[in-house]
């Protein structure tokens, strides 16, 4: 969102959105310098929940200024079809908010980390959109991610099945 501003404007103050009465730096969890412009763009959390944007002095990280938000939760939608032969490509519709960097990826049931994705195309281009099977049979999920920190905000399941081949 768009966030303005009033304060001194002293070298490396900054603006940022984290829980409120959060201590130290879990204070914000995204944050702009307020050197890089008035108003600026301020990325917001991806859980929903109430949040305080606060100005603080680079100096101590003394915090000058504080206003609330609340945050509702986004809905993303995922039509993929049950099934597909390992290797294979399908057609994956989707809706969702499509903010910079969100992407849909197929990974194991289970994964974790970088793991929950083994392929995936970016959300912020038109829907449907071609997904590349893995290679390897399974159950799989197809899940839509936040960009900013890998937040999944909705997952379907897709059975990957052998494919078969003579010569």
């Amino acid at each position: 969102i768009q966030v303005g501003w009033d304060g001194p404007a002293l070298k490396d103050d900054y603006v940022g959105v984290g829980l409120p009465d959060a201590q130290g730096a879990a204070q914000w969890d995204n944050f702009f310098y307020v050197a890089d412009g008035n108003p600026n763009a301020l990325l917001m959390p991806t859980t929903p929940g109430d949040y305080a944007i606060t100005y603080f002095l680079r100096e101590g990280r003394k915090a000058i200024a504080e206003t609330t938000i609340s945050l509702t939760a986004v809905v993303a939608t995922i039509d993929a079809p049950a099934e597909a032969k390992a290797g294979s490509e399908i057609t994956v519709g989707w809706t969702g908010p499509g903010y910079e960097n969100d992407y849909i990826g197929i990974g194991l049931v289970g994964a974790t980390g970088a793991n929950k994705w083994d392929n995936f195309f970016y959300a912020k281009n038109e829907s449907p959109q071609i997904l590349t099977i893995p290679t390897d049979p399974g159950d799989y999920e197809i899940s839509y991610f936040f960009g900013q920190d890998r937040a999944i905000l909705e997952t379907v399941a897709i059975s990957v099945t052998d494919t078969e081949a003579t010569i």
